[in-house]
């Protein structure tokens, strides 16, 4: 979802395929765009600040017993994702280390990412 968002920011139809290999200086693009690293790519899709927005003003302690609020669900989401120095705890490499992450912390991140209310998918996407 986010490489679509950057491909309609750039205005690209498609930035991994058809007529666009003509276009100027898209190689370099395509080049850092094929990345799996979420805070590269929300930085190029231009949602990095809106994100930093959408996660402001709720604390971090009180996650637990707000977990049914839609703001506090994005805000775990960000927590399970990314570290206080906003670096991707989560990439491609995860899946291949041993006891990273525990299958439990997996499966909440999918919950997390993929709730109703606020998930993290579901935000991304009412910017596309």
């Amino acid at each position: 979802m986010l490489k679509a968002k950057i491909c309609k920011k750039f205005d690209i139809d498609n930035l991994f395929y058809g007529k666009n290999h003509k276009i100027s200086g898209l190689g370099e693009i395509k080049k850092a765009v094929q990345t799996h690293d979420i805070s590269a790519l929300l930085v190029f899709s231009g949602l990095h600040v809106k994100l930093d927005e959408a996660k402001a003003g709720f604390d971090k302690d009180e996650i637990k017993d707000k977990i049914k609020d839609k703001g506090v669900i994005l805000t775990k989401t960000i927590t399970k994702l990314f570290q206080e120095n906003k670096k991707c705890i989560w990439n491609e490499k995860v899946r291949y280390s041993l006891n990273v992450q525990s299958s439990a912390d997996v499966q909440e991140l999918i919950e997390l990412l993929k709730n109703e209310d606020n998930g993290l998918l579901q935000w991304i996407e009412k910017w596309i």
